[in-house]
């Protein structure tokens, strides 16, 4: 029998034909999916046979005319996925429909899904990994919402969020950041430009000067500028942004945004020193700071950085928070916490900005914070995410690149020798790749060439192979 087995699995990868896997169209999304949907398709309907030898991924790349490394990515998604399994040098070989059962009913805790094959591009910038997210869970909690809906959830809805849903969230801040404020402080917003926009109709008028650190998220300094402010670039360093500096060229801003836990892009945090020269800013001035909380759940080594919003105990700080950051993009929503004085004008101009997200999501969101959910799919996110992060610290070592790993957040900064053109950029898109240049992210242009990397999409199977590929088409910095 092991005989039998064998010649079949040899003919199997003898007869192996790339034509199956049908025409590769660049337009239809990263390459390396497209040969993982179809491999699939074809173990589920029997086309490949349990037990078969799929080729080796250097002779399938040369089939279909794509890189080593494609393959071999979609090779580890399905093995991930329990199609296939690789028994060293004898090869890749389908798994028993038995085996792949078994594979995929693993699992410790089912509230917290197996990672699975996504879409995402790899190296994505602000992405958590999603596959984590209890997806079975969130879709019990909306149907719960939309069987219990009442003629009220038809009609026009409080534009400042739903009450269940700040409720929720007003305690969570007073758990997890030390922000005590009440639902009415909280105004629930369809993401960071919304949070941002918000902010800005309520706090700035034509002329008003802004502090913004540099670099910075484009998004906030797009929605800040359009709304007239005059914008003060301020350096930021290893201790975060120098607000000494900013003071200097403008003593009495009317905002200051500032990333203090998690400076996005570069991961520093705002060093005391710096937190007490703004703090006595605020505290003796109409000044006000705009804090965003981007990624400071997910700090991976140091101390735990208090927020501005809770040192300045209600004084001076609005506070946002980028849920869709934390749970999953599509989700598009934001809250901001404001001072007492300032309700009443937020209120005010958010009856004039377009509306989030709808109160089924609201209410479901509410109930995964309430219930606690959110808290254990982010236990495995990460740590999900601190083996990818180390995975792709080591793959880049290997390669001799430097990089600069912050203590938190989900992205790193790879050095390069020159920034890549819009070509080299455009390749990597086509082969489901999605690094950025921080160049993107500042405007004055002081920085050195770097990408900033995502590694929360990148699985530790794929590390090396995932930084071997932006090898071959940017020039890494050694």
């Amino acid at each position: 029998m092991p005989r039998k087995e064998n010649q079949s699995n040899r003919l199997a990868s003898s007869i192996f034909d790339a034509s199956a896997l049908g025409p590769i169209h660049r337009k239809d999304g990263p390459i390396y999916m497209h040969v993982y949907r179809r491999l699939a398709q074809l173990i589920d309907d029997g086309s490949l046979i349990e037990g078969a030898r799929l080729p080796p991924s250097r002779f399938l790349a040369g089939q279909l005319a794509v890189s080593r490394f494609i393959v071999s990515y979609a090779y580890n998604l399905l093995a991930a996925d329990g199609y296939i399994t690789s028994r060293g040098r004898a090869g890749t070989f389908v798994r028993r429909s038995h085996e792949r059962r078994a594979h995929l009913g693993g699992r410790a805790d089912p509230s917290v899904p197996r990672p699975s094959a996504t879409s995402a591009p790899m190296f994505s910038v602000g992405l958590a990994p999603v596959e984590f997210f209890p997806r079975k869970i969130w879709v019990n909690l909306v149907k719960r919402r939309y069987g219990g809906m009442s003629p009220s959830d038809l009609l026009p809805q409080d534009p400042q969020g739903s009450m269940t849903l700040r409720r929720a969230l007003a305690n969570r801040l007073a758990i997890t950041r030390g922000i005590f404020c009440t639902p009415d402080q909280i105004f629930v917003t369809a993401g960071m430009a919304g949070a941002t926009a918000l902010t800005a109709a309520a706090m700035i008028r034509n002329g008003d000067r802004v502090l913004v650190e540099d670099p910075s998220d484009p998004r906030c300094v797009r929605a800040v500028g359009a709304a007239g402010a005059a914008l003060i670039p301020v350096p930021v360093d290893a201790d975060g942004m120098r607000i000494e500096e900013g003071l200097a060229s403008c003593p009495l801003p009317r905002l200051t945004i500032v990333t203090p836990g998690c400076q996005y892009p570069m991961g520093v945090s705002l060093s005391v020193r710096r937190r007490k020269i703004l703090l006595d800013l605020l505290r003796s001035t109409g000044s006000y700071a705009f804090e965003h909380d981007i990624q400071t759940d997910y700090r991976f080594s140091g101390s735990a950085v208090r927020s501005l919003a809770s040192e300045a105990e209600g004084n001076g700080v609005i506070y946002a928070l980028h849920l869709s950051e934390i749970v999953f993009p599509a989700l598009h929503i934001s809250c901001v916490a404001v001072p007492l004085e300032l309700v009443e004008s937020f209120r005010a101009a958010c009856a004039q900005l377009p509306s989030m997200a709808g109160p089924i999501e609201q209410g479901a969101l509410a109930d995964l914070v309430r219930r606690g959910h959110i808290l254990r799919f982010f236990s495995a996110s990460h740590a999900a995410c601190a083996r990818r992060r180390e995975a792709l610290r080591e793959a880049f070592a290997e390669l001799g690149a430097r990089t600069y790993v912050p203590d938190a957040g989900l992205h790193m900064l790879v050095a390069l020798r020159s920034l890549p053109d819009r070509s080299a950029l455009s390749m990597l898109r086509e082969q489901g790749f999605a690094p950025e240049p921080l160049s993107r992210y500042s405007s004055s242009g002081h920085f050195p060439p770097a990408l900033v990397v995502g590694f929360a999409s990148v699985t530790e199977a794929n590390a090396r192979n995932a930084a071997r590929l932006l090898a071959q088409y940017v020039e890494l910095a050694h």
